[in-house]
């Protein structure tokens, strides 16, 4: 008899979590919609579909703003793909230089 109710409350669980996706899937959608038809590309990506819930970054994990808007990423300026170190462009990286006359000779 425990086993049914719990099975029953499952069941009900996944079928509100099924409305508030299939709700959130048809908001993306209009808004994809919208914006397709405007001709015009949005600057921001959407707001978090759930109103009630502030974005999280997952670059630095605090609320408030997307990995788009980061302040910590525009302050340590760009990441060498090369050596992975910040502040330069794999085309500018020393290491990578130093790497390819050793490589030459």
């Amino acid at each position: 008899e425990a086993q049914k109710a719990y099975v029953k409350r499952d069941e009900e669980k996944q079928r509100a979590d099924a409305i508030v996706l299939v709700a959130a899937v048809k908001e993306m959608q209009a808004a994809w919609d919208t914006e397709k038809s405007s001709g015009k590309k949005k600057q921001e990506a959407p707001g978090p579909i759930f109103r009630n819930t502030e974005p999280t970054c997952f670059s630095c994990q605090k609320k408030g703003h997307l990995q788009n808007s980061c302040p910590a990423l525009k302050s340590a300026g760009p990441t060498c793909f090369y050596c992975h170190k910040k502040g330069h462009l794999q085309k500018n990286c020393r290491k990578k230089q130093q790497d390819e006359k050793v490589f030459q000779e």
